[in-house]
C-alpha cells in the first residue's frame, strides 16, 4: 500500500468521510476543517492507496500551537480519519499514527494530539498502544427530556442572538484577559480566534448569562438537533454551573439537546453539577519523535490543567 501526502481530490476525501461516517458534513464543513490554517502550519491530509491506486483510508493533521505559562509547543491533532470497510483490520491506523508523528516532527512539533473516545473505540486503544498518554476528557450531553423545570425557567432568562463581529471582539478580549491561567491552544490574534470559534460552517449564537450568570457569556453552535457550547466564559465555578444548567434548559425549550466538552476531572464535576450526564474519553498525547526531550515534554503536557472546550477541538 502507498502513502499519498495532500492528494488533489478534495471531493473524493469528503465522499469517503461521509461513506464511513454517514452525515459527517458538507463541503463547507470540510473546508473549515481541512482548508483553514489554525495556529500553525496548514492542515495536511494523508491517504493510503491499494496496489491498484484506489483510496482505502485517510487521515488529516490540524496543526495547533499549545501554551502554558510562558512556554509554547507545536502539536498536530489527528482528525478526519477514515478507513473503508474492505481495508479494515490491516494495520492502517497504526501506520497513520507513525506517519503523523513524522509529519509533526518535520514541522518542528513535539506532540501528536487526539481528541479520542473511550477505550471501547479501536482507534483510542491503538493510540494508547502506540504510547500515548491518556488524559481523561468528558463529553457532556443533556437530552431535551432530561432538563428540569428549574433549568427551563433559567433558560428563559438567557439572552441569545446571532453572533456579530462585536461579539467576537468582546469574546476575544475576555479570552486574552484569562489567557495563561490554564494551559490551552494559542490564539495570538483576533483572526485566529474568530476563525476557530465564530466563522464556522454552522450558525453560531452568542448567549449572555442574564440574571442567571451575570457577566457570563457563551458561544453556541447550532447543529442539527444540538446546541454545542463552543466556549463558555464565566466569572467563577458557581456561575459556570448555573449557566450550563440554563443552557440545557434553553435548548430543551426548543426541543434540542445541549453538548459541552472539557478535559480533566474538574470539568466532569461541573458538568454533573449542572445535570449533564458525561461520557468519558481522552486527550491523547504522543511524542512526535523518539527523542528524550519530546518524551519528557509530553510527560509534562499530560500533567497540565488544560482549558479545552468544544470549540477548540479540530
Amino acid at each position: 500500500m502507498k502513502l499519498v501526502l495532500e492528494p488533489a481530490d478534495h471531493d473524493r476525501y469528503l465522499t469517503c468521510l461521509n461513506e464511513c461516517f454517514p452525515g459527517w458534513g458538507t463541503r463547507a464543513m470540510y473546508d473549515w476543517c481541512f482548508a483553514r490554517t489554525a495556529t500553525g502550519p496548514a492542515p495536511e491530509r494523508l491517504v493510503i492507496t491499494d496496489d491498484a491506486g484506489q483510496w482505502v483510508a485517510g487521515t488529516a493533521i490540524s496543526y495547533r500551537t499549545m501554551r502554558s505559562g510562558g512556554q509554547r509547543w507545536l502539536a498536530g491533532v489527528m482528525t478526519g480519519s477514515w478507513t473503508l470497510p474492505a481495508a479494515r483490520g490491516q494495520g492502517i491506523f497504526p501506520r497513520f499514527i507513525e506517519e503523523t508523528r513524522a509529519r509533526v516532527a518535520h514541522h518542528g512539533g513535539v506532540a501528536v494530539l487526539g481528541f479520542a473516545g473511550d477505550l471501547e473505540r479501536a482507534s483510542t486503544r491503538k493510540l494508547k498502544s502506540a504510547g500515548s498518554r491518556c488524559v481523561p476528557s468528558w463529553h457532556a450531553l443533556g437530552e431535551a427530556a432530561a432538563a428540569s423545570e428549574a433549568a427551563r425557567r433559567a433558560g428563559d432568562a438567557l439572552v441569545a442572538h446571532e453572533a456579530t463581529e462585536a461579539d467576537a471582539e468582546r469574546a476575544y478580549a475576555r479570552f486574552r484577559e484569562r489567557d495563561g491561567t490554564r494551559a490551552g491552544f494559542v490564539y495570538d490574534d483576533l483572526a485566529s480566534f474568530v476563525g476557530q470559534m465564530f466563522r464556522r460552517s454552522l450558525p453560531v449564537l452568542c448567549v449572555d448569562g442574564g440574571s442567571v450568570a451575570p457577566s457570563a457569556v457563551a458561544v453556541v453552535e447550532r447543529a442539527k438537533d444540538t446546541d454545542r457550547v463552543l466556549l463558555l466564559d464565566a466569572p467563577d465555578e458557581a456561575a459556570r454551573v448555573a449557566f450550563l444548567r440554563a443552557l440545557h434548559g434553553r435548548a430543551a425549550g426548543e426541543g434540542r439537546k445541549v453538548f459541552a466538552f472539557g478535559v480533566g476531572e474538574k470539568e466532569k464535576g461541573a458538568f454533573e453539577a449542572a445535570g449533564l450526564p458525561c461520557k468519558g474519553g481522552f486527550l491523547t498525547i504522543l511524542e512526535a519523535s523518539d527523542s528524550a526531550d519530546d518524551r519528557a515534554t509530553c510527560d509534562t503536557l499530560a500533567t497540565l490543567d488544560w482549558d479545552y472546550q468544544s470549540g477548540d477541538r479540530m
